[in-house]
C-alpha cells in the first residue's frame, strides 16, 4: 500500500518586471508560488503545466521579465504527495526531465 504524505509549503508572493518596454516603461506584476519544506518551489499554471525550481534564488519570470522580489506572505498551503506527483509529471512530460530539479526527488517518493 502507497502511503500519502501530507506535505507544507510556504506562500510566496513573486514580484516581476517586464523589460521589454521603453524606458521608465517597466510594468510589474506578480505571481504566487509555493516553496516546500526542502527548498523546491511549484509555480502553477492556468496555461502550461507547473514549472518548477531549486530553491526562490532560482524562480525565473516569463518572457523578459525579471524577478525583483520574491516575500513569504507567511500563509502555508498543504498538498498530498500523489498531487505533487502529478504536477511534477506533466511538467516532465511538458517540458523535458530537467523541468524538475532532481535534488528534490526525496519530497515526493
Amino acid at each position: 500500500m502507497k502511503t500519502i504524505k501530507q506535505l507544507s509549503a510556504n506562500v510566496l508572493n513573486v514580484v516581476a518586471e517586464e523589460f521589454n518596454y521603453g524606458e521608465g516603461d517597466n510594468p510589474q506584476y506578480d505571481f504566487k508560488a509555493l516553496e516546500f519544506e526542502n527548498g523546491l518551489i511549484l509555480v502553477q499554471s492556468d496555461v502550461t503545466n507547473d514549472w518548477f525550481f531549486s530553491n526562490r534564488n532560482d524562480i525565473d519570470a516569463c518572457g523578459n521579465a525579471q524577478v525583483i522580489a520574491v516575500v513569504d506572505t507567511g500563509e502555508v498551503e498543504v498538498w498530498n504527495s500523489d498531487d505533487l506527483l502529478k504536477s511534477i509529471q506533466g511538467s516532465i512530460s511538458e517540458f523535458g526531465e530537467d523541468s524538475v530539479p532532481s535534488n528534490h526527488f526525496e519530497l515526493w517518493k
